[in-house]
């Protein structure tokens, strides 16, 4: 065994102080080099203490997942399959011992340090007297004595003595000898190390930590979890940029690149590593070397152990060349001190930005190297997004060279609109190039930055360029207006967060980011579903951030009990020590639902109820029970009188039973839609919500006054609700649970329990009955998984394997046999792979390459075998439209015409709903069909928990009254408190000439939550027919044409409309005879509603006959072609007499076409031309109109009747339910579609 060595104390101080005794390098090894969704199969840590001994190396191997595939560029870097790992372990137990392994980081100083001391103390404030018997970590003072930092609560937290004067202290002790001394107690961390673990480690780290249910993914980093983190990758660009330039300083390595055919300067550590090794001279002269001495092989690279290894040793070789660098690297860990050293004071702070300090930072590309360069912070964004990067311009650099149109440098403008126009172009536009005036560097991910005087004096940059980067950066100090015109051009570039209910089927680690620290802004649905941003200047904002916290808070308490716990796998040794850690867990979860001032004993916040959340107890058959079976689930499960109940469970096999218990316990919640155990899984959709539950739409809520607002927010009168993202926590619990084999155990169980039910009783055979619905509950989260591994591995339907847009079987099968046939023949540069590790290695080692090659080609096929790809149903259940491959839409109510209350009323009452504070922000007034009042329309609706339709009167357009409550209407003497309603209720009479209704026992108030028309939902029970020819109508500002085919009083013209002028080229086919779709148009949009018409002539009209014929009409009003010859005829512009009486006609019959006159038919049909009326009228044969006469003698009544929505491009809230569609003979998997809205919608959330 190698000697122990002793830190310096004047080595570690910095570090001590913060509670660091070990360092932490670790890295991990992944099967998919999509970082969306990455596959770890591989952690490893090296531990070391401060003194630099090894203390442990833990490593830990996954079992791939059923929906994981490995990527061919990973296999030819790792050269590692699934069957290399025998000893790998379910998700489940690996996430677990990863997240165990960063957790208990201090017990291993614990364990290693065993040397003793008994101490009594006295706590900061307090007068008692402890004893505590402390292990002791030695260090080495200035004057090469042994002093202890003390080890205390099993390493949780260390101590060390401060000076007498000292105010920083937590206990006092007092020796034997009666001598007082201070000491300071942190708690206990760790220096978190990788190479490059910023930009890949870590955010692998953080999404398999969140696919376990993790409440704290950030492990590797903050201060709440006790840890410093370095990325070693930019820390050695310091050292090589500002460290010793002689022998023993460090270089980068090179490389050859296949691809650019020549050698590149490379920081990888298989490069670096053997870049800066020596074999002469004492061991301390050698450069970097593994611990024992021996070579880093960097054919051994890509395993974590060894490349961890590596990592260390490059940073102990930093440290021993330059030990100054190395300290600010560490000191850099801590994103405070970071911040501080980059900023020296906020911009608000007086003098702030006048201090801020001449920087050096470094960049790194293949092409250019290693390069520094001077520059200023501007200022960190926290208050522009939260995301800690600073913001810095690179002021060693000729900035006269950025000017205006007027040739002003842009250090001397002052007028920030020009700054901003000159900041966008030239500095944000080549952000990114090595020569950008702009540099981002996060603060909390090892910034490149130096002190600039001190990378003066290493040599980074002469006097020259030095003396130009201060004039530079004084200029910019004095310029207020130009650190605001930069930071506003920053803030406008932050991409807002990506409505996720816009995105179909993101992965579930996708999503972690919406749950991880605090909205910046929550987004809501004006009223007209437009998407609004509500920050912190709304009071929305605050209300919907109380909710976020206390929603999140409880989903974390959740989730930390379905966690991975290691009393599920740990030994029977550690068993009573992880028992007790589970039930701290349980007890802690319990306490802050169940206690005096938990989450369900408070009072509930406005219309909301929000119910009580249940944590089940523990069952077992015998509180005594010596724990052989006591942790049956079949125990656990069976509805037996003997069963006990405890707060917690007091075995191994207990706890475990009973985590699974609580992990069926959230599907089942799921499944039933039960509140007492269910996760709320917010978006940052938000909805503002009366007292009944209903939305209030953004508009009615701006209305109010300000102290209206804030009355209704105290009395409770409005509420916040936040939109769920669908399942997203039960998914990854089924998901964990499938992958350890717990779900198929609990359909066993059941199964087995269902089997042994005493079927001659009633209660047996409802206890059966529960039995198998807990089966159903199990396999449809089952089938779930099952569906999404399918289309993880096989992805779209119908598109062409290298257009998925992830990974697939087909896609790596074609990659795989592309690069093993350019292999062959030697064109690496044509395998289009741009990862250099895996291109040097096919270089390098050929034959070895082809073997791993054939052998991943092995692995896709028996992944394929084992995964075949999703059935129709399967895209389904993803919300994958089986034929398109498009998201199907999301429908928010699904309306049964089985079980619909129709009701009719003028066309405004329904389109137009009303508003009021005292009633509600949409309602409406209703006539009541004769014999019916409001009592029995309520209990209709109630029963069978029917829907409220209102039809227009006219038009035949049915609308949802969305979640319909039927209200009596206000007594007549508070009539002038409404007046403004009894207008609008009046006037939607007289549009469809009607005299408003008098008795008032027959009007009543329908007050809803939205009205929208219900797609595909006809009064004539058919569908809408895709394969009949369209016509689509726009409208003007004077005539409502689509209107007017229905109603001439709502299509503002003289006459019902029975034929339509439109331009030809506006066609989407020919016109012919037979029925036609009619469909609305508002500007250059579809609205969504449509009729079925008849066709009886069509005929295309040449504008420079149109124009011929109307002037005809002016000279002779009273024209008749008969008296014409045919000479005449053509004399005037026509072919024929017969030509020539169409456009006659057509002109005498305008009010066909909803026009007033002749001249308005003349000029509307010229004005068709806006854009191009100048051509029209220089050229008007090249224009062409097509008029379409429509059947005269239909009955209105049955036209009306095939009103419709239907509009595929445009997301219907209702719809007809799936269900109708059911026992009609439609070929459903070549059918995309049958109307708009045809599946049954699922929330948004993001499975759609």
């Amino acid at each position: 065994m190698a000697k122990q060595k002793i830190a310096k104390l004047a080595d570690i101080k910095h570090l001590r102080d913060r509670g660091s005794l070990i360092k932490f390098t670790y890295d991990t090894e992944i099967y998919n080099l999509d970082k969306t969704f990455p596959g770890i199969y591989d952690f490893g840590a090296l531990i070391e203490d401060l003194a630099g001994n090894e203390i442990g190396a833990p490593v830990h191997y996954l079992k791939q997942p059923k929906d994981s595939l490995h990527s061919i560029v990973s296999n030819l870097i790792t050269r590692s399959f699934p069957e290399d790992h025998p000893d790998a372990v379910d998700f489940k137990t690996f996430t677990g011992k990863i997240a165990h392994t960063l957790d208990r980081f201090y017990e291993y100083t614990w364990e290693r340090y065993r040397d003793e001391e008994k101490i009594k103390y006295v706590n900061k404030g307090h007068q008692k007297v402890n004893e505590e018997t402390v292990r002791l970590f030695p260090v080495e003072d200035e004057n090469g004595n042994i002093q202890h930092i003390r080890l205390h609560e099993g390493g949780r937290r260390i101590s060390y003595q401060v000076p007498d004067h000292s105010e920083d202290w937590n206990y006092i002790q007092e020796d034997e000898n009666g001598k007082k001394t201070k000491w300071r107690k942190p708690y206990a961390s760790a220096e978190m190390r990788g190479y490059a673990n910023t930009t890949a480690d870590d955010p692998w780290i953080w999404s398999t930590l969140y696919m376990a249910c993790f409440p704290e993914i950030y492990k590797t980093h903050t201060k709440n979890e006790h840890k410093f983190r370095q990325d070693l990758f930019p820390a050695m660009v310091g050292h090589i940029l500002w460290g010793d330039k002689g022998e023993n300083g460090l270089k980068p390595g090179s490389r050859y690149h296949p691809v650019k055919g020549k050698n590149v300067i490379s920081l990888k550590q298989s490069d670096f590593i053997p870049a800066n090794a020596r074999n002469e001279g004492p061991f301390h002269e050698r450069g970097v070397h593994l611990r024992d001495g021996s070579d880093y092989d960097p054919d051994q690279a890509h395993g974590t152990i060894a490349d961890v290894r590596g990592t260390s040793a490059s940073e102990n070789r930093a440290r021993d060349v330059n030990p100054e660098i190395a300290k600010h690297f560490e000191l850099m860990a801590d994103p405070a001190y970071a911040r501080q050293f980059i900023m020296k004071g906020a911009a608000s702070e007086r003098n702030g930005f006048r201090d801020r300090p001449l920087l050096a930072f470094g960049r790194y590309n293949l092409e250019d190297g290693l390069t520094s360069h001077l520059g200023i912070c501007i200022e960190t964004d926290e208050r522009y997004g939260n995301r800690s990067n600073a913001i810095m311009l690179k002021v060693d650099a000729d900035w006269n060279n950025v000017c205006d149109d007027k040739g002003r440098s842009i250090l001397d403008i002052k007028h920030k609109a020009t700054l901003k126009k000159l900041i966008k172009s030239h500095i944000f536009n080549k952000f990114g190039k090595s020569d950008s005036l702009l540099e981002i560097t996060h603060t909390k991910k090892t910034p490149k930055v130096y002190d600039g005087e001190k990378a003066l004096k290493s040599g980074a940059h002469t006097q020259e360029q030095y003396n130009l980067a201060l004039r530079n950066a004084g200029k910019i100090r004095k310029n207020a207006n130009f650190r605001e015109a930069i930071m506003e051009v920053y803030q406008e570039g932050i991409p807002q967060m990506k409505a996720l209910m816009d995105r179909p089927n993101p992965l579930d680690d996708e999503l972690k980011d919406n749950f991880t620290g605090k909205p910046n802004y929550f987004e809501i649905a004006d009223q007209n579903g437009k998407i609004r941003v509500i920050d912190e200047r709304n009071e929305v904002y605050e209300h919907a951030l109380n909710e976020w916290n206390t929603a999140l808070n409880n989903d974390h308490l959740l989730h930390n009990l379905i966690r991975p716990h290691a009393i599920e796998w740990c030994s029977e040794s550690e068993a009573e020590q992880e028992l007790e850690r589970f039930n701290k867990v349980l007890a802690k979860v319990r306490s802050e639902f169940e206690g005096t001032k938990g989450y369900n004993n408070r009072e509930n916040r406005g219309a909301n109820e929000r119910p009580p959340i249940i944590i089940p107890p523990v069952k077992v058959t015998d509180q005594n029970d010596s724990g052989n079976d006591d942790g049956s689930l079949s125990r656990i499960f069976a509805q037996e009188a003997q069963m006990t109940e405890l707060k917690k469970p007091m075995t191994q096999a207990q706890a475990q039973a009973y985590i699974t218990q609580l992990r069926f316990q959230a599907l089942w919640a799921d499944y039933n839609d039960d509140p007492s155990f269910r996760f709320n899984d917010n978006s940052w959709r938000v909805e503002i919500i009366d007292r009944d539950g209903q939305v209030m739409n953004w508009h009615a809520y701006h209305a109010l006054t300000g102290k209206d607002r804030s009355d209704k927010w105290k009395n409770g009168d409005i509420d916040i609700r936040l939109q769920p993202i669908d399942g997203l926590s039960v998914r990854r619990i089924a998901r964990m649970m499938y992958e350890s084999g717990e779900l198929e155990q609990l359909i066993n169980n059941f199964a087995d329990l269902a089997k042994n039910c005493d079927l001659e009783t009633e209660e047996g055979l409802a206890t059966k009955d529960d039995y198998i619905e807990k089966i159903k509950c199990l396999y449809q989260h089952k089938e779930l998984y099952e569906a999404r591994c399918a289309f993880m591995l096989h992805g779209y339907p119908n598109i062409n394997p290298e257009k998925q847009p992830f990974l697939t079987i087909d896609k790596a099968k074609i990659q795989a046999h592309e690069i093993l046939q350019n292999l062959k023949i030697g064109k690496l540069h044509q395998c289009g792979i741009d990862d250099i590790g895996a291109l040097e290695f096919m270089a390098d080692h050929k034959d070895e390459a082809e073997k791993v090659l054939t052998r991943y080609l092995a692995y896709l096929d028996q992944k394929a075998k084992d995964v075949p790809p999703p059935t129709p149903e399967q895209y389904r259940m993803l919300g994958i439209d089986p034929v398109s491959g498009d998201a199907m839409p999301f429908i928010k109510y699904n309306v049964d015409p089985q079980k619909i209350v129709e009701i009719t009323c003028p066309d405004g009452h329904a389109q137009t709903p009303l508003s009021h504070d005292d009633i509600g922000s949409m309602f409406t007034i209703i006539e009541l069909p004769k014999g019916m009042n409001a009592a029995k329309l309520s209990k209709a609706l109630e029963k069978s928990d029917n829907d409220l339709v209102m039809v227009g009167e006219t038009t035949g357009e049915r609308r949802l009254a969305a979640k319909a409550k039927i209200l009596a209407l206000w007594p007549e003497e508070e009539d002038q408190y409404f007046q403004n309603e009894l207008d609008y209720f009046n006037k939607s009479y007289q549009d469809i000439d009607k005299a408003p209704p008098k008795d008032r026992t027959r009007l009543a108030i329908v007050k809803m939550e939205d009205n929208p028309p219900v797609a595909g939902l006809r009064g004539d029970g058919n569908f809408v027919n895709t394969n009949l020819q369209t016509l689509h109508i726009p409208d003007t500002p004077s005539r409502k044409t689509f209107m007017g085919i229905l109603n001439r009083k709502l299509g503002n013209v003289q006459e019902e409309i029975t034929g339509l002028i439109v331009r030809s080229d506006d066609l989407k086919q020919p016109i012919e005879k037979g029925q036609i779709r009619i469909r609305e148009m508002a500007g250059s949009s579809l609205t969504g509603r449509e009729i079925e018409h008849t066709v009886t002539k069509s005929m295309t009209f040449n504008m420079k006959r149109v124009m011929s014929a109307f002037t005809l009409l002016e000279e002779t009003p009273d024209l008749d072609i008969t008296n014409l010859s045919l000479e005449q005829a053509r004399d005037a512009g026509f072919s024929d007499k017969a030509e020539m009486a169409q456009y006659i006609t057509a002109f005498h019959a305008h009010t066909r076409y909803g026009y007033t006159s002749k001249l308005d038919m003349y000029d509307s049909l010229i004005a068709m031309f806006t854009k191009n009326r100048q051509n029209v009228m220089q050229a008007p044969e090249k224009y062409n109109l097509t008029v379409v006469d429509l059947k005269k003698d239909v009955n209105l009544s049955d036209l009306k009747n095939t009103m419709v929505y239907f509009d595929l491009y445009n997301r219907p809230k209702a719809s007809i339910s799936e269900s109708v569609t059911l026992g009609r003979n439609i070929d459903r998997e070549n059918t995309p579609y049958l109307y708009s809205g045809a599946y049954p919608g699922k929330e948004p959330s993001l499975d759609q």
